[in-house]
């Protein structure tokens, strides 16, 4: 996410947003919730967004049970 002062900019999202390592722990988190996800039924598209802090740790913000920008 990107912020000048207190105005958010932006946010960078897709492949080479997140270092190699992050981006695995991203990836295996997002499997888990979608087996979770299909185990209650659901079918379909779905995407979790997460933020990355300065120390590499990654913390899940929502989860969007939608067709998203893939």
């Amino acid at each position: 996410m990107e912020v000048e002062g207190t105005s958010y900019q932006g946010v960078t999202v897709g492949p080479g947003a997140l270092p190699e390592r992050l981006a695995a722990t991203a990836a295996r988190f997002g499997a888990a919730v979608g087996r979770a996800l299909a185990d209650e039924g659901h079918r379909g598209g779905f995407d979790v967004d997460v933020v990355a802090d300065g120390a590499g740790r990654l913390a899940p913000t929502e989860t969007d049970l939608r067709l998203t920008g893939r």
